[in-house]
C-alpha cells in the first residue's frame, strides 16, 4: 500500500512523533510519501512525478489497483 502525507509547519517541531508515526505504519505494509504543503503548491509537478513512480508498488502483480484495507495512523497519545 502507498500513503501519502501533507505536512504543514507543525510537522518541523514533530519529527520525533512523526517518525514514530512513521514506523507503525511502516509496520502495517504502508510505504509513506511525504510531502510539504509547499512542495505541493509550488512544485507540484514533482510531487506528481513522485507519487507515479511508486504508483507501480501497488499494482505490480498485474491485476491493476484493488481496493485495500484502510490503516487508520495512530493518534498521538497512542505513540510513545
Amino acid at each position: 500500500m502507498l500513503g501519502i502525507e501533507l505536512d504543514g509547519a507543525i510537522h518541523n517541531k514533530r519529527k520525533d512523533y512523526d517518525k514514530a508515526r512513521d514506523q507503525i505504519i511502516n509496520s502495517h505494509g504502508v510505504k509513506l510519501l511525504r510531502f510539504s504543503n509547499d512542495q505541493l503548491l509550488n512544485d507540484t509537478r514533482s510531487v506528481l512525478l513522485k507519487i507515479k513512480e511508486n504508483l507501480p508498488l501497488l499494482h505490480s502483480n498485474g491485476e491493476g489497483l484493488k481496493r485495500q484495507n484502510i490503516i487508520q495512523a495512530p493518534k498521538r497519545d497512542e505513540v510513545g
